[in-house]
């Protein structure tokens, strides 16, 4: 009996324990659970905020080539540089200068007079920037607005706007792709006719001419 006795304690002990370890053992799974969670909720909080455009300066560097359209077509290779200040995930205000390497432009070629003509130059236009972006995310769509003037080979009006798309990359750093519409007043050569009928050297007027074009851009922000 008394056998017995000690028998059915230890077994009630063993049982009491069993139930305490697996109690516990349920406690720290959940407690690890929770933990392993915020762990990694907070990363890719972390990791988003990383992603958004942050307040304070911005730079951009941009390439691209500009497809000549309308009455002037002629085609151009640009690079420019944006910097400014990026008042909230959405709103960019900022300046900037580019080199634009311009093709020649001859509407008659082959033939002895041109009645419009403009050699091969590099325009410095410098502009004021404004760029929207339309959501907060590691790749947002936005839009973009120059305006500005050259400042090189008689001057003339610069504007660009374009839409595209930001790839972040990380903090300030993102690739972006765009394409967008220029229009460009530039100088040209205008044909005004022969110094007299004994001197065929051709007289020249220096006009503004309005050209447009296409632009398409892969542009590095920092």
């Amino acid at each position: 009996m008394k056998v017995v006795y000690i028998a059915t304690l230890a077994l009630l002990c063993s049982f009491f324990v069993s139930e305490q370890v697996e109690s516990q053992n349920v406690v720290h799974s959940d407690i690890s659970g929770v933990y392993k969670q915020r762990v990694k909720t907070n990363f890719y909080n972390e990791l988003n905020k990383n992603y958004t455009l942050a307040k304070g300066y911005h730079g951009m560097l941009d390439l691209g080539y500009s497809i000549g359209c309308g009455s002037y077509t002629f085609n151009r290779f640009e690079i420019n540089t944006t910097h400014g200040y990026q008042f909230n995930p959405y709103v960019f205000l900022g300046g900037g200068i580019g080199f634009h390497f311009m093709s020649q432009y001859n509407i008659n070629e082959k033939q002895l007079i041109s009645f419009n003509y403009r050699y091969h130059y590099i325009d410095l236009p410098i502009f004021a920037d404004a760029k929207f972006t339309l959501i907060n995310g590691t790749i947002t769509p936005f839009v973009d607005a120059k305006a500005g003037f050259f400042i090189t080979h008689g001057g003339g009006t610069y504007i660009n706007g374009s839409v595209g798309c930001r790839f972040a990359v990380w903090g300030r750093q993102a690739f972006n792709i765009s394409i967008g519409y220029t229009y460009e007043n530039l100088q040209f050569d205008t044909y005004k006719g022969f110094v007299s009928q004994q001197n065929i050297a051709k007289l020249v007027n220096n006009k503004k001419k309005a050209t447009f074009a296409i632009s398409l851009r892969i542009g590095y922000e920092f």
